[in-house]
């Protein structure tokens, strides 16, 4: 019997060390990919102004720093939110095009970075009174280097700090 209970332990352990790694490996690859859709979701949810699908992303410290022109430094999301309800409110369109997504995955802490090149369409003459755009101005096209960290909650993957550069001038059209 003895024999039998060390010949079950050990096909036990090697079982877990041939099968292990290529489930922690697949593991992995599924946390990479659920954070890269929070990362998508978040961008699609300010493009399309939906602000509470926006705070269901976030934790409820996170801060943005340089999301906004006015918000330079660091500042909670909240502000940055607010700014974007007067681009709404000024039918400002925004077109948000992520890309070169890089995700890092370490335990419960994430880190991604990425590439959002950001339309902003403004057609009409409130809008381009808003941003104060030229009168045969139609949108500009700005590229922004963005960095997120994000952290596993019994909810999912939560966006707790982010950063936004402007990569360039604006291309207008």
């Amino acid at each position: 019997m003895p024999r039998l209970i060390r010949l079950f332990a050990a096909t036990a352990l090697a079982v877990y060390v041939l099968v292990a790694p290529g489930t922690r490996a697949v593991a992995q690859q599924d946390d990479k990919k659920a954070v890269e859709n929070v990362v998508r979701a978040f961008e699609q949810a300010v493009e399309d102004y939906a602000f509470d699908k926006c705070n269901s992303l976030l934790m409820p410290q996170t801060e943005w720093i340089g999301a906004m022109p006015s918000l330079p430094g660091p500042a909670p999301v909240s502000k940055g939110l607010d700014e974007l309800r007067a681009y709404k409110e000024a039918k400002v369109k925004l077109i948000n095009r992520p890309h070169d997504v890089v995700v890092q995955v370490h335990g419960d802490v994430a880190w991604v970075t990425l590439i959002v090149d950001v339309t902003i369409a403004f057609e009409n003459d409130t809008a381009r009174a808003f941003v104060r755009a030229g009168p045969n101005e139609r949108e500009w096209v700005i590229p922004y280097a963005e960095s997120e960290v994000l952290l596993r909650t019994p909810q999912g993957w939560r966006i707790v700090l982010g950063h936004s550069s402007v990569m360039s001038t604006p291309a207008t059209k």
